[in-house]
């Protein structure tokens, strides 16, 4: 079976073949043109001219200044090659872009967004997305998911902007938080200290075991100050009444009990 492919192309430099000078199913080839292109003729339904291809690459769109025939092809394809740098493709009525896309620049967004465009900003490390409706590049990592949630138990990190948090919750209670200074909270909303346990601290052992520190159900505030070296043997640790520690030794604290009359 032959396929007979007709050289059908006037003088005039934008004009495509009329779909009338060819049968169904026919082929022609334009290649004089500055837009040169494969074409076949589809009766089905209303008769049109398709474009096979190639896909056209410039600023301006195909058949852009038409002189004879100013149908474009359903299907065609266009690679605009102004700031915008989208590719597009004809619906039979008007070019559609994939809401894929994407670009990148120092500083400017690029002129003529189509909606849901993606822009990706170097001076401000960021990626933006298009909303035609409010004609506004919006900062599309506000819409990224900041937790991960799996039925009452989530890891959230939330930035107020004066009060950014991470904030872990167990069944719909919260366990864990860092707080915008970095203090970590077991057991509270409000650490007041790098690390702040409200209960009990336990220390597991190799084996089974532990041992364990719990403050007084009424603990006041108090926190206490080490001593900067280990003591020596058989000393043990007082407080001077200010909360810092020191080491004594066990009949420094004798004598004091009888000098207060015990």
């Amino acid at each position: 079976m032959s396929v007979q492919i007709l050289r059908l192309r006037s003088s005039l430099l934008y004009d495509r073949i009329f779909p009338v000078r060819l049968g169904e199913g026919e082929l022609a080839l334009n290649f004089n043109a500055t837009e040169p292109g494969l074409y076949f003729k589809d009766n089905s339904g209303t008769p049109q001219l398709i474009k096979v291809g190639p896909t056209h690459v410039g600023s301006t769109a195909p058949n852009a200044v038409p002189t004879g025939n100013i149908s474009l092809s359903k299907g065609e394809t266009w690679l605009d090659t102004t700031s915008t740098k989208i590719f597009k493709i004809y619906d039979g009525s008007t070019w559609q872009t994939p809401k894929a896309v994407t670009g990148a620049s120092a500083t400017l967004f690029p002129s003529s967004p189509t909606d849901g465009q993606f822009h990706y900003l170097k001076s401000t490390t960021k990626l933006y997305v298009y909303n035609a409706d409010v004609s506004t590049w919006v900062d599309f990592t506000l819409g990224i998911p900041t937790y991960i949630e799996a039925g009452n138990t989530k890891a959230e990190v939330i930035d107020t902007g004066a009060d950014g948090r991470f904030v872990v919750t167990t069944e719909g209670t919260e366990q864990f938080r860092i707080n915008s200074s970095g203090n970590a909270g077991f057991g509270t909303a409000s650490p007041g200290s790098k690390v702040d346990i409200k209960g009990t601290l336990r220390l597991s052992g190799a084996i089974p075991g532990y041992v364990g520190l719990a403050p007084a159900a009424a603990a006041g505030s108090t926190t206490y100050t080490l001593p900067t070296t280990d003591g020596a043997a058989e000393r043990v640790l007082s407080t001077n009444g200010s909360a810092t520690l020191s080491w004594v030794t066990s009949l420094t604290r004798i004598k004091a009990y009888f000098y207060a009359g015990f």
